[in-house]
């Protein structure tokens, strides 16, 4: 399922995009798997030098669901809880998983990303008879994870 919204009244009606997603994981120093979601945002109006609209970088929007493909449990990352992005648009946040995190296979399920002027693409990925089975085959990305703490 996606949805293209331009909700605007500037001249700017093009939905950013998001592309080049990769999941990594690692074991940080304390013991703890890491699990790392990159990729690429990608709009019309781009400015990155450090500010974005009006000088506040916090206007554009990112956001990335992962799931486990057995239990449907998810973990959510968006701009509000960590995203570093650099001048090109290229995209970095990561998750320290919990005792409570499944390990197993994890895939991003759902994105988003909303630029300055509020128009926003959305991708979510669905399954035959539950939300998360079978999803994973049209993901993007996906990784086998090993939760240190499981």
């Amino acid at each position: 399922m996606q949805e293209i919204r331009s909700l605007n009244q500037s001249n700017d009606h093009t939905a950013p995009t998001v592309s080049n997603l990769v999941l990594t994981s690692a074991i940080n120093a304390d013991g703890n798997t890491v699990i790392t979601i990159t990729g690429t945002y990608t709009d019309d109006d781009m400015d990155f030098d450090g500010a974005g609209f009006s000088g506040n970088p916090d206007a554009i929007f990112l956001g990335v669901t992962l799931t486990n493909a057995v239990t449907g449990f998810t973990i959510t990352r968006n701009s509000n809880a960590g995203f570093t992005i650099d001048d090109d648009g290229n995209f970095t946040t990561a998750y320290t998983m919990t005792a409570d995190d499944p390990e197993g296979l994890w895939y991003i399920h759902a994105w988003e990303a909303q630029d300055q002027d509020g128009n926003s693409h959305w991708v979510q990925l669905t399954g035959h008879e539950w939300p998360w089975v079978g999803a994973y085959l049209d993901s993007p990305a996906s990784i086998e994870v090993v939760n240190a703490l499981w």
